[in-house]
């Protein structure tokens, strides 16, 4: 880890199916809570498909989805992202260039299970370790609170790897109490003898 620089922005590269739309709006979310929690000290900015530079950036967000929202109209758009689009950007880097760290996201629906999977990352992390990659992680999630959580919970814990510190959090006073007339006992009541 190096020093971190006050000021920095680090950009993330999204490779997200263009039906990935509400992980889109949760990564706009996480980048602005990120924002608020790091303060001025360092910035996070989202790359898209097809956006100059996108093999120069900092870190990749690779989400893996294998079919659209219910609901949702494909229509012509091309599908791209996930896997295709993170080993695009990663290829598009000069030869020199440090790996970036990257965060795989995998869809996972109630009752669908891919046995192969384990085997999958195994491979997948065998290939990054052998080109220098440094930090890869995968996580599941199925819907997109859980994948907004945990892509906070992510971006957060990887911009501490890199040195920074959320500011803290406020301290609330107490709110002020009014104040209130002591209590007068009633003085005793003598019983006739």
């Amino acid at each position: 880890m190096a020093d971190p620089i006050p000021g920095r922005v680090l950009r993330l590269f999204l490779s997200a199916p263009s039906f990935a739309e509400d992980e889109r709006r949760e990564l706009d979310r996480a980048v602005a809570a990120i924002g608020a929690r790091f303060g001025d000290d360092v910035g996070l900015e989202a790359v898209l498909p097809g956006a100059a530079g996108a093999a120069d950036c900092d870190a990749v967000l690779a989400v893996f989805r294998a079919s659209p929202p219910p609901g949702y109209q494909v229509g012509d758009q091309p599908a791209g992202g996930g896997a295709a689009g993170m080993l695009s950007a990663i290829g598009g880097r000069a030869a020199d260039a440090k790996m970036p760290d990257i965060f795989i996201f995998r869809h996972v629906e109630g009752g669908a299970d891919d046995p192969d999977w384990e085997n999958r990352q195994g491979a997948f992390r065998a290939w990054f370790q052998s080109r220098g990659g440094i930090f890869l992680d995968f996580e599941d999630y199925s819907d997109e609170e859980t994948f907004g959580i945990r892509l906070i919970e992510q971006l957060q814990g990887w911009l501490e790897r890199e040195g920074y510190s959320p500011k803290p959090e406020p301290v609330s006073e107490p709110e002020p109490q009014p104040e209130t007339a002591p209590e007068i006992e009633p003085p005793p009541v003598e019983e006739p003898s």
